[in-house]
């Protein structure tokens, strides 16, 4: 295209503007600015095609959300949820439903994409196990106590093939099961005298480890249950090896849960991944010397395995299924490895990046590694975080600390992400609610600092000035505010009609006249106005 050049100093300009570009501006408000220049074709005598001039186009504001619509799940969200709301229970319970079948249709169409990265489907798969479980978690008032109704439904989130698994060993033939060779009738009785004459002679150590050794696993567990922790961790490790993990991989889970009911807490991840793995070194079969399958398969069982824990309660299983969590989140696996850390919500530290003891700072977010860069770019991990906070409020005592500190700042990122879709009266719901976090914190805190408040403040502030969809117009009276008295009179007359212009006539001036507009200020002693015609 041929351009007329201009005839003043834009046609200096390097990047020739005067050709026309559009102008978009996306604010943080929720409001889209365009413009898009005009353009003119001249036609001239001897040419064959037409010559462009440019012209400024109209300048149009839209809403963001007219657009580029937030997803319909997020803006039906029923936030900001205040803590001890048990009001909004239905509301969030109805609204978790529907996520999950979002969740349940997006797992399934991973897995049947197969051109889907397997972790990408492993990590897909598990964050709907992580939305179920904290359903449950809500249902219960967040609380996962081991009562029946409570395991049922857990059991079916984390075991949804238990039938067909019990069906198969149903139909496996009975003598599958029997052991290769048998401890003979006087062979057992021997070990059992050789056992009663070091008791005799007070030599209980000697006693456990004939025991041990002969495979009298009743004996030896019961001497070694009088003889404090560490022999009978020893025992417990000794007869899983001998009598659980000789069956297979497939019993990984049931020797985990054998460790935790010893209250071996760290051997119980040992039994999904051997700590040789963790390190780094393969696994060499003694036979042959070839490599020994896949270390990290066991991690494919943590389901199993907790599913086996949290339908087995025992009274020190926390500090196990913290271990089982901090193995999968150092493999990159945070969604499970947080579905685990939801069972031992006491012993869990929940609290932000910078404390090094933290075990998570947003639910299924994982918050070291590479991915730490990313924290808080998915809503969702934010949402599940403060479903997480309402829900821990439901069954704690009045005097507990209800909000996390930390988070409030999330939720400031999640305001901005509502607000920049065109939501903004829902944003400003969100700043109230974290004023309202700040002042019923007694003690305060060090996240509660000058940058966070100033923040929130700033942008409240900037909300109650954007443009507002209705009959308001595209100014609010408190914008209005921020002009100068007579520019702002003038708008106000020009915008708001007739009702308004009584309210905003000023009485600056002598006798109450209107001195606001914008020719208000000419008047007898204003200096004389120059009538010579420009050049």
């Amino acid at each position: 295209l041929t351009f007329v050049p201009p005839n003043d100093d834009r046609i200096r300009d390097p990047l020739e503007r005067w050709k026309g570009h559009p102008i978009f501006k996306w604010s943080a408000s929720g409001t889209m600015i365009s413009s898009f220049p005009v353009q003119t074709p001249f036609y001239s005598a001897g040419q064959g095609a037409p010559s462009i001039k440019c012209t400024p186009g109209a300048i149009t504001l839209q809403s963001a959300n007219s657009l580029i619509v937030l997803d319909e799940r997020h803006s039906k969200y029923p936030g900001p949820l205040p803590a001890r709301a048990k009001g909004k229970k239905k509301e969030v319970l109805l609204w978790m439903t529907g996520k999950i079948e979002d969740l349940t249709r997006a797992a399934e169409s991973a897995k049947l994409d197969f051109q889907t990265d397997i972790d990408i489907k492993q990590r897909t798969e598990e964050k709907l196990v992580l939305w179920r479980i904290m359903r449950v978690f809500v249902e219960h008032d967040g609380s996962l106590d081991n009562t029946p109704k409570v395991a049922e439904e857990v059991r079916n989130i984390l075991l949804p093939n238990i039938a067909d698994i019990k069906q198969s060993l149903e139909l496996s033939s009975p003598q599958a099961t029997t052991t290769a060779s048998l401890t003979s009738p006087s062979s057992e009785r021997a070990a059992i005298m050789e056992m009663r004459q070091a008791l005799l002679e007070g030599q209980r150590e000697r006693a456990v480890w004939l025991a041990e050794e002969k495979k009298l696993w009743g004996h030896a567990m019961l001497i070694a249950s009088t003889m404090g922790q560490e022999t009978w961790k020893q025992i417990v490790q000794s007869f899983v090896r001998s009598q659980v993990k000789s069956v297979g991989s497939d019993a990984r889970s049931l020797a985990a849960l054998y460790q935790v009911f010893a209250g071996n807490a760290e051997e119980c991840a040992d039994e999904l991944v051997p700590s040789s793995a963790r390190a780094g070194f393969q696994m060499i079969s003694k036979v042959d010397g070839s490599v020994h399958g896949n270390p990290l398969e066991g991690l494919d069982q943590w389901r199993e395995t907790l599913g086996l824990v949290a339908g087995n309660r025992t009274p020190n299983d926390g500090q196990s299924l913290l271990a089982l969590g901090r193995l999968l989140a150092s493999y990159n696996r945070a969604e499970a490895a947080h579905t685990c850390y939801l069972f031992a919500r006491s012993l869990v530290k929940h609290n932000g990046v910078d404390d090094p003891e933290t075990h998570f700072v947003l639910l299924g977010a994982n918050h070291t590694g590479p991915e730490s860069a990313l924290l808080g770019s998915d809503l969702d991990s934010i949402v599940l975080t403060e479903i997480y906070e309402w829900a821990s409020s439901l069954s704690a005592p009045a005097n507990a600390v209800h909000y996390a500190p930390h988070f409030q700042a999330f939720k400031l990122i999640y305001a901005q992400a509502l607000a920049s879709h065109g939501l903004k009266s829902k944003a400003q719901s969100y700043c109230d609610g974290i004023g309202a976090a700040v002042k019923a914190s007694a003690r305060g805190s060090p996240y509660y600092h000058p940058v966070l408040l100033q923040s929130v403040d700033e942008f409240s502030a900037f909300l109650s000035q954007t443009p507002q969809s209705g009959g308001q117009g595209y100014l609010t009276k408190t914008a209005m505010n921020k002009f100068s008295s007579g520019a702002a009179s003038w708008i106000t007359k020009s915008l708001l009609g007739d009702d308004e212009r009584e309210s905003a006539a000023g009485s600056g001036g002598p006798g109450g006249e209107d001195i606001s507009g914008p020719f208000g200020k000419v008047n007898g002693d204003s200096p004389t106005i120059s009538r010579t015609v420009s050049n």
